[in-house]
């Protein structure tokens, strides 16, 4: 606890502890007088009394510039709780969001709309509303044939679950896939977007639904 204390702390406990012999010998002079040598009595109640000055002195000095340092540390704290909860809130995709996304595929004036299949994993909840969420944010778009799939995963013990969003997608399909990439960049929901050769996907474009990145 002591280590935490920062340098105006410390010069506050300095004050404090001045004013609290100051006190303390103010007392004992009033119970226990020196009886002999008025003098002497009178230095040293000189002595405390300025002791008790001197130290709320310092208190004064050293108390703003302590509750500063206590409040600007309290901000931090808040900021990086703030930080923290926006890391573990799970995703979804607002109304505000669906609008801008159903205003970028209206721009782009697309002549035709493929089927798009949305691809999560079974055991994860949060991916797995996410994925719905998209789903109809995308049907809201006007993209009438979109499926959601849900599978259970089994990764390779040296395997690592792939993160985020990614679409996959053929080349003639680049049309329809550029405008739902940027529907979702539009929205500020990141999406990695990869195209394979004309013809090797010709159905529909697929959006995988990866667990929720944390850096």
């Amino acid at each position: 606890m002591l280590r935490s204390l920062s340098l105006w702390d410390w010069i506050d406990l300095c004050g404090l502890l001045t004013v609290t012999v100051g006190c303390a010998g103010e007392l004992w002079l009033l119970y226990k007088p020196i009886l002999a040598g008025a003098e002497r009595q009178k230095r040293l109640e000189k002595i405390f009394t300025l002791l008790v000055v001197l130290g709320l002195a310092i208190e004064l000095v050293a108390m703003p510039n302590s509750m500063y340092e206590a409040h600007k540390e309290i901000e931090e704290m808040k900021g990086e709780n703030l930080k923290l909860e926006a890391r573990i809130q799970p995703r979804r995709v607002s109304f505000e969001q669906r609008g801008l996304m159903l205003s970028e595929i209206l721009d782009a004036k697309l002549s035709e709309k493929c089927s798009v299949n949305i691809s999560v994993s079974e055991v994860d909840i949060e991916a797995r509303v996410f994925a719905q969420q998209i789903r109809d944010s995308l049907r809201i778009c006007g993209f009438d044939n979109v499926t959601l799939d849900s599978e259970i995963a089994i990764l390779a013990p040296e395997a690592s679950p792939a993160f985020g969003l990614r679409l996959s997608a053929d080349r003639g399909h680049a049309q329809s896939c550029n405008a739902i990439v940027k529907a979702l960049m539009r929205a500020k929901i990141p999406i990695a977007a990869t195209f394979t050769s004309a013809g090797t996907n010709t159905n529909s474009m697929v959006i995988y639904v990866g667990p929720k990145p944390f850096d």
